[in-house]
């Protein structure tokens, strides 16, 4: 918490209490969830294979979150997998919380052909392709994870202790 207080005051983000207070509980949300993914893939896992698995599942998730490329753009065959990553739903609540209700200004040297080229904030989250989504959707879609990767760690370590128990 400290550190999201630290960041969002000195990276600039909008001066608006509750911006700030959505900003720190998609992160606190955030972490909740990476946290419960680690914890599924940690159960019953050696810790070599762990850190070696933790990757592999974390990646895919990171290229199909929005920060890459758009989540228009996706191919449509991965599609699926932005529903899977907490990435998504939390890029898309912090980028939602940020531009919404937003208007911005041009100077001089930053007119193309004399026009502006963003003049409020939804065209940014239109071009992350976020304009059909809200803040509360990334937050259900995270709890949705956390709550799935808790229940299948829950579940992998009760099959693992009757495993063990069996023999």
């Amino acid at each position: 918490m400290l550190f999201c207080t630290i960041a969002y005051w000195m990276v600039g983000l909008r001066v608006n209490a509750g911006a700030f207070f959505i900003n720190m509980g998609a992160v606190i949300v955030t972490c909740n969830v990476a946290q419960s993914m680690a914890l599924l893939v940690s159960v019953g896992l050696e810790l070599q294979e762990a850190i070696t698995l933790y990757p592999v599942l974390i990646m895919p998730s990171m290229l199909v979150g929005g920060l890459y490329i758009s989540v228009g753009d996706i191919p449509d065959y991965f599609v699926w997998l932005k529903y899977l990553s907490f990435f998504f739903y939390s890029y898309m609540a912090l980028v939602i919380n940020e531009f919404d209700d937003t208007t911005f200004s041009c100077t001089e040297s930053q007119l193309v052909n004399g026009i502006c080229p963003v003049t409020d904030g939804s065209q940014v989250i239109e071009s992350y392709g976020f304009n059909d989504y809200s803040i509360w959707i990334g937050f259900l879609g995270m709890i949705l994870l956390y709550c799935m990767f808790r229940v299948l760690a829950f579940v992998a370590l009760w099959i693992l202790t009757k495993r063990k128990s069996a023999t």
